[in-house]
């Protein structure tokens, strides 16, 4: 496989144009003018925004983080910028109900965990020494000096109503059950500041973000324009989904975290290691920072020997990567070796796999119900099993492991099976694995 390593590394060959080679990774899904191509040929300044909504991003952010750190490999200096003011207020963008009110301490955590996660993923995709710094700013910094009559006066009376209720995101809100706050209708127009403000300070000329922004991010270059006479530019980049377009990060309940204490480097390896063909053929390009010639080649090689998975591993490789580094990618291989590679698992193994597992999918039993807990009982609280009938169902075929051992009827759940009195390990078929934490 082609193993996980700092892209400065290994980019050996820019393209004749940045846009031209976002567009063929398909990084791009809409852009506000042609003229963004000639502009991304010069360096220049862009930003890119993360509400604090949870105290670490996931897996649905890594698309706009690849594209901040290309655009800095191409020699643009990134802004990101954590939403302390905004994130207050709450996007309105493909909600259907008012997001909760955050408090101040809950805040202040989750602006120092997104800033975390920005700086650590960018900093494995593309080193400091090699392309310009990461610039990460609070906008409450700036929101917090302006006060509602100086907003409305600088801000209000530049934007017009009509264009404000046209966006999707308003009228959409407005049409249902729940409705739509003033706070949330204006946050439009806090973002669209923003762009003045980084424009007016930073010198910055374009805006990254999801498509589903795009409302949001022509309303700050529509703000430039009228306020300072400039063009700036915006780019939205593809939602991350699978081939079903289910959105990926949150998806089933099971947030892929891009904080190791949430989500560990295992888990988020399994996640990509266990796409389909089709998902991981079409994510390659998306979420990796490998050439278009190695892609090109692995994806060659994965459909003539589909079952080898080539084109898995290598995105499991390089996109725990991206998030856990190198060794976050050695521990990912060396526990799957251990919970795949066909050897009964021991106690000598947990340590290893209580760290390992973390934020894996399964469930939590008391431990004083060792010895009276049946197999079924644990398969389904594991998740294992989507009933008591599935579990005795795939036990009868020999489809169930315990702890690396197959499984043939059930049975209560013996002391031993906890291996160092915390963790046992289901395994659904080859590749499914479910925990069952002893508390």
């Amino acid at each position: 496989r082609a193993g996980f390593r700092p892209m400065a590394a290994r980019i050996a060959r820019r393209f004749s144009s940045v846009y031209a080679g976002l567009q063929r990774r398909n990084l791009i899904h809409s852009a506000t003018s042609p003229e963004l191509e000639r502009i991304l040929d010069t360096p220049t300044s862009f930003y890119c925004g993360f509400d604090p909504t949870a105290n670490s991003l996931h897996a649905g952010s890594l698309l706009a983080l690849i594209t901040m750190a290309r655009l800095r490999a191409a020699g643009h200096t990134p802004i990101a910028v954590v939403g302390g003011a905004t994130g207050r207020i709450g996007d309105p963008t493909g909600r259907k109900t008012e997001r909760e009110v955050l408090s101040e301490e809950v805040v202040q955590g989750n602006l120092a965990g997104i800033r975390e996660n920005i700086e650590r993923v960018l900093g494995h995709a593309c080193p400091t020494g090699a392309a310009p710094a990461v610039q990460v700013v609070n906008n409450m910094d700036w929101h917090s000096a302006l006060s509602l009559v100086d907003f409305m006066r600088d801000v209000g009376r530049h934007v017009r109503l009509q264009h404000m209720l046209s966006r999707e995101s308003v009228s959409a809100r407005m049409q249902s059950e729940h409705g739509l706050s003033f706070a949330e209708f204006s946050y439009q127009l806090f973002q669209a500041y923003d762009f003045l403000h980084l424009h007016d300070k930073m010198g910055c000329t374009l805006q990254v973000g999801g498509s589903d922004q795009w409302g949001n991010i022509t309303a700050g270059c529509e703000l430039v324009r009228k306020v300072r006479s400039k063009e700036v530019f915006g780019l939205t980049i593809p939602l991350l989904t699978t081939s079903t377009g289910e959105k990926m990060g949150k998806s089933a309940g099971n947030a892929l975290w891009l904080d190791p204490a949430r989500t560990s480097a295992f888990v988020f390896y399994q996640a990509f290691i266990n796409m389909s063909d089709d998902d991981a053929v079409r994510l390659l390009p998306l979420l990796t920072m490998l050439p278009s010639d190695v892609i090109d080649d692995l994806i060659a090689r994965h459909r003539a020997a589909p079952h080898q998975r080539e084109a898995q591993r290598a995105l499991a490789a390089e996109v725990t990567g991206l998030v856990h580094g190198p060794a976050g990618v050695a521990q990912a291989e060396r526990t799957t070796a251990v919970l795949f590679g066909g050897d009964v698992l021991t106690d000598a193994d947990a340590s290893v796999l209580t760290q390992a597992l973390r934020g894996a999918q399964g469930g939590a039993m008391a431990r004083e119900t060792l010895g009276t807990a049946t197999i079924v009982d644990m398969a389904v609280c594991a998740g294992a099993a989507t009933s008591r009938s599935d579990a005795r169902t795939l036990l009868k075929g020999g489809g169930l492991y315990l702890n690396g051992k197959r499984l043939s009827g059930d049975r209560p759940v013996a002391a031993a099976d906890a291996l160092g009195g915390a963790v046992s390990v289901l395994r659904r078929g080859r590749r499914n694995c479910h925990v069952v934490w002893w508390e």
